[in-house]
């Protein structure tokens, strides 16, 4: 699933900018991978994640690439 993230920043004159940062998701069994995409012919792998934490404290699989990319987009 490709997905992008807009992030605050400063750009090279010194002022607030927004970048938009790309990404592929995917679920590899039970792991969420997140690649960040660097351009169209390379990506790195940036997150291995293989639970989700639910707010009780326990863990479990995750139910959908989509329930992943939420968990992911929230930490930025």
């Amino acid at each position: 699933m490709e997905f992008i993230v807009s992030v605050n920043g400063i750009d090279s004159d010194g002022n607030p900018a927004v970048f938009n940062e790309n990404y592929n998701a995917e679920l590899d069994g039970t792991i969420l991978k997140v690649y960040q995409v660097i351009d169209s012919a390379e990506s790195v792998l940036i997150s291995d994640q293989p639970w989700k934490t639910n707010e009780d404290g326990t863990r479990s699989d995750w139910s959908s690439v989509e329930e992943g990319v939420d968990w992911f987009k929230s930490l930025k």
